[in-house]
């Protein structure tokens, strides 16, 4: 990941769920979280803020989502991404 820290996401096609979890992500300012998407073909769809342990069963079915991508947003999240990803990962 940008920055340090790795993320893993698993899911299961049978139950179209998804989770994710990451360790030794950089600390984010205080006024900043964590937030997971799923990618749609390009639109990002939100999945999540990621808590402090670091796993995270995403919200919402996987459908057709290629990825799960890792921003970096405000507090209490944003309904579409500020910035780029700074993790995309690919759900094969």
């Amino acid at each position: 990941m940008t920055g340090g820290g790795t993320g893993t996401t698993v899911w299961s096609p049978a139950l179209g769920r998804a989770g994710f979890w990451a360790s030794g992500l950089p600390a984010l300012p205080a006024d900043r979280v964590y937030q997971l998407w799923f990618d749609d073909a390009g639109t990002m769809r939100p999945a999540g803020l990621l808590p402090a342990d670091g796993v995270l069963v995403l919200a919402g079915p996987v459908d057709a989502a290629s990825e799960v991508g890792v921003t970096g947003e405000p507090a209490g999240g944003s309904p579409h991404p500020t910035g780029s990803p700074l993790l995309l990962l690919p759900l094969a």
